[in-house]
């Protein structure tokens, strides 16, 4: 059985999101942020899982790669969003 884990960059306004299987990058998207962070990430995200025929399910943990450049806004948008996949998927603990 795979082993899916989903990677979201955010590198100044270029937010990238990479799906592995085992280990090997597989499919990446990227787009530059247009201050639309919070309603965009998810939506960008589900239509990528679906593009690429993986269900959340299958995920198993969700990391972030954050650039010193980034707004704080943006990261705390991403460590949310990061923080409660996992949680759900119940993989880690969001605190």
């Amino acid at each position: 059985m795979p082993f899916y884990t989903l990677l979201i960059q955010l590198k100044s306004n270029q937010i990238k999101i990479i799906l592995y299987q085992n280990k090997k990058e597989i499919k990446a998207v990227s787009w530059k942020d247009k201050l639309d962070l919070d309603t965009q990430l998810l939506k960008k995200l589900d239509k990528f899982l679906k593009m690429n025929r993986i269900r959340i399910v299958d995920i198993k943990k969700v990391e972030f790669s954050v650039g010193e450049d980034a707004s704080v806004t943006a990261k705390n948008i991403v460590q949310a969003t990061i923080e409660s996949l996992n949680f759900a998927l119940n993989k880690e603990k969001a605190y």
